[in-house]
């Protein structure tokens, strides 16, 4: 669950989103998680700081929203850190890897610039946009995305691991292969056969 402790929202009055206005749905839900967030005087650019895992960094975040369309989109930014240059190639396969092994959103490797983004969207137009509806199907489900890519992130800097080892290593640790986070051909544990 992405929430964050006691952090005040800059949000002065309470938010009650009766009138099916997905903006007011995703300000009630990042002000019931407790999140301080920053939008556009139209309210369709939302950003904050995400926590997936306490005592671990946030991640910056940011919700657009076409009202129009009813559509909610999250983008969270991976590679905020530096990382050598080196790896650039390795960075762009991990990312690779795991969007292909994720269920839900993906994960994109910008060439230009070296970044590395989830994305996951939300289609709102079969009812009225709740506060449990953007916790529930889009930053929950978001979380394990975000920690599985943390978790073979880690080993950005060992040129001893490959991308594809810390992509698997990761998958262990989390116990990918006992939830529906993944999909089924990515959740075969690594082996090594010995003579």
């Amino acid at each position: 669950m992405i929430q964050r402790d006691s952090v005040e929202a800059s949000v002065e009055q309470p938010i009650v989103a009766t009138d099916g206005s997905i903006r007011k749905a995703v300000m009630l839900c990042l002000d019931d998680f407790g999140y301080d967030f920053l939008t556009t005087a139209a309210g369709n650019d939302i950003r904050f700081e995400s926590v997936v895992e306490k005592g671990k960094p946030t991640w910056r975040s940011q919700i657009l929203i076409d009202e129009e369309h009813r559509l909610v989109r999250l983008f969270v930014f991976l590679t905020d850190e530096l990382y050598p240059d080196y790896r650039r190639l390795w960075v762009a396969e991990l990312a690779g890897r795991t969007s292909d092994a994720l269920a839900i959103g993906s994960i994109e490797f910008d060439w230009d610039t070296g970044s590395a983004h989830f994305r996951n969207s939300l289609d709102l137009r079969s009812g009225n946009a709740t506060a449990d509806d953007i916790a529930t199907r889009l930053l929950n489900p978001s979380s394990f995305a975000i920690r599985l890519w943390d978790r073979g992130y880690q080993n950005v800097n060992s040129s001893k691991i490959s991308a594809r080892q810390a992509l698997k290593a990761a998958l262990i640790s989390l116990d990918a292969h006992e939830n529906g986070d993944v999909k089924f051909n990515s959740q075969t544990p690594p082996l090594t056969l010995v003579k």
